[in-house]
């Protein structure tokens, strides 16, 4: 019947079967750049992102030898921050993480060439970019919290045997939870070194964590510089108690001649309240 009918049609309209012709000349050039268009997308995530019955697609696509976020819903196709290129975090279908929000709507992340996490959520089909600071790594927790990681160059040097003691990147997290709207980081509460005495042992290691640091760095107490002793050792700066019952600890250690020459460092410590 199929073939029958093809060829009454192609006896009785000679002239539209060539229009017909040419349409699907056409069709197959779309479908050739339906199929490089394709090719071009690294990675995709499709989700009901606002939860309004309909689902969107956030894509990670090649341009060149560059990864661009891509959105893509009922209003078509849209380029995210197209400022940033975005890395290859993790094995495929890895690099855009989605995590469910307390409302139960969803988010999606991905990482930025700028060492820098990039977090999207949709409302009412339109992709919102979320500012949270210029930390990585984000990712949900067990209780459903957020926590990012804050890097920051750390090297403490001595000026008198004139080499780095010790230098590399600080990684320092930050926790975030979802307010409905937007990220929020926990707020903090500053403590003194009396109140730390609340925290069973935690006083205790902490004193043996600064011994153990100063003997390995400044066993004698002090560095010769300029032909002065200055006094140097590694101390608590600050202490902060999180909301989400995370207590901050961070040291340093500062040292400076009468000639403005000196050295510094800094360290961090968190510690999860059970």
């Amino acid at each position: 019947m199929r073939k029958i009918l093809l060829i009454l049609v192609v006896c009785l309209c000679f002239c539209s079967c060539a229009e017909k012709g040419k349409m699907t000349k056409e069709q197959a050039v779309s479908s050739e750049v339906l199929q490089e268009q394709q090719a071009e997308v690294f990675e995709s995530v499709t989700k009901d992102f606002d939860r309004n019955g309909t689902e969107e697609t956030f894509q990670l696509r090649w341009e060149g030898k560059m990864l661009k976020l891509w959105f893509v819903g009922d209003g078509g196709e849209i380029p995210l921050v197209q400022e940033e290129n975005f890395v290859e975090y993790g094995p495929v279908q890895q690099n855009l993480r989605v995590y469910e929000l307390s409302d139960g709507a969803f988010c999606v992340v991905g990482e930025s060439d700028t060492a820098r996490s990039v977090v999207y959520t949709v409302c009412d089909g339109v992709p919102v970019k979320q500012e949270i600071g210029k930390v990585s790594d984000f990712s949900q927790q067990e209780d459903g919290s957020f926590v990012g990681m804050a890097s920051a160059l750390d090297v403490g040097y001595s000026v008198a045997e004139q080499k780095t003691v010790w230098g590399g990147r600080t990684i320092k997290p930050y926790w975030f939870y979802w307010d409905g709207t937007q990220f929020a980081e926990y707020s903090a509460q500053k403590l003194g070194w009396e109140q730390l005495a609340d925290f069973d042992g935690l006083q205790k290691q902490v004193e043996q964590r600064l011994a153990q640091w100063n003997q390995q760095q400044f066993p004698q107490g002090f560095v010769q510089i300029d032909g002065e002793e200055i006094p140097a050792h590694w101390k608590v700066c600050d202490i902060w108690l999180r909301e989400n019952g995370i207590i901050n600890i961070n040291y340093g250690y500062d040292y400076l001649s009468s000639n403005g020459n000196g050295g510094g460092g800094r360290r961090y410590d968190t510690f999860q309240i059970e």
